[in-house]
């Protein structure tokens, strides 16, 4: 490909992203702000089953997870030797972690309809949408 009056060389290149999200915690099933809770059992069976098509995925040249217990375990279990990427991390919900939205609602309800009202509110502290 040819581009520019000076008839620089441009290579095309393409790249392949595979998202792999992390097997399910009972943080998850509970519906509660994540709080690195570890797989449940659950997890650990689902991912074994979904195990056949995810494996060849860890035939890329780069494999990044979340540092959270739960994204790690995924990935050292299906051989993928992710590297931790902090930035991958969930959302920050302050001091909403660890709790479920019903319980945040029966303390603090003005809080979360101002969150649910707006993406960038961050009423719990931590980070906004």
């Amino acid at each position: 490909m040819t581009c520019g009056t000076f008839g620089s060389t441009i290579t095309a290149m393409s790249v392949r992203v595979t998202l792999v999200a992390a097997a399910r915690s009972s943080d998850v099933f509970d519906e509660r702000f994540d709080d690195d809770r570890p797989l449940d059992q659950v997890g650990w069976y689902e991912m074994q089953l979904a195990a056949h098509t995810l494996i060849p995925l860890a035939a890329a040249d780069l494999r990044y997870c979340s540092p959270t217990p739960r994204s790690r375990a995924t990935g050292d279990a299906l051989g993928f030797a992710p590297l931790a990427q902090p930035a991958l991390r969930d959302c920050d919900m302050g001091r909403w972690r660890g709790f479920t939205l019903s319980e945040v609602m029966s303390r603090e309800p003005a809080a979360v309809d101002a969150w649910l009202a707006d993406p960038r509110a961050a009423p719990h502290g931590g980070e906004p949408l």
